[in-house]
């Protein structure tokens, strides 16, 4: 998804023609777009995030990099990853969260170094992240979804009703909470996450 930073709104994306990554920036509310030639040679751009001053990019096995210039310039900042594979990235507080194919990660520095937040996440894919008030959900690729109501120092499953799919997606919505899984549609919770149900009639698709 773009995410926005001072006037410009930014879009990482997979160039398959040219077979790269890079990102776009737009300052007219999308008219139209440049690319940043950020160039990633057969990496894509999957997840943003920014702080500020600093703008972040995690990518699909280059790791997370960094652009103090509104993506003129990045360079990498991958101290204490555990994996190059950056699925997710989220701001909560003065953290970043960063999802990877090997667990949870945080940096309270604007990613001079990274840390496991925990020792159940770190082994599993963490395919979506979301914060939402205190809230922050990470959502997994087995199907579970984990809350930490403290800045991610502890977390809680709160997986009831979800069925063992994917979640590649949590958005929060008035007073409720929408998980997007990978073969069963979307479900909904209404308690923060301590129970779900599917909310996906009417969907053509469920994937």
């Amino acid at each position: 998804l773009p995410i926005s930073s001072g006037n410009n709104l930014y879009a990482g994306t997979y160039d398959f023609g040219r077979s790269e990554g890079t990102v776009y920036v737009t300052s007219d509310n999308g008219a139209t777009w440049t690319n940043l030639d950020l160039r990633l040679s057969q990496r894509a751009v999957i997840a943003l995030a920014s702080t500020p001053g600093n703008l972040f990019a995690g990518t699909s096995g280059n790791g997370i990099l960094r652009s103090t210039n509104n993506g003129l310039t990045w360079s990498p900042v991958n101290e204490g990853l555990t994996s190059l594979v950056v699925m997710q990235l989220v701001t909560s507080g003065p953290n970043i969260f960063a999802g990877t194919e090997r667990g949870l990660l945080v940096s309270s520095n604007n990613g001079q170094n990274w840390s496991q937040v925990s020792a159940e996440l770190s082994e599993q894919i963490i395919s979506s992240l979301h914060a939402n008030g205190n809230d922050l959900f990470a959502g997994t690729n087995s199907g579970r979804i984990y809350l930490s109501t403290n800045n991610g120092l502890t977390w809680t499953q709160v997986s009831s009703g979800l069925p063992p799919f994917p979640v590649y997606g949590i958005l929060g919505v008035e007073n409720s909470i929408f998980a997007a899984t990978f073969g069963a549609g979307i479900h909904r919770s209404s308690n923060r996450g301590a129970a779900w149900n599917s909310a996906a009639q009417g969907l053509t698709a469920i994937v």
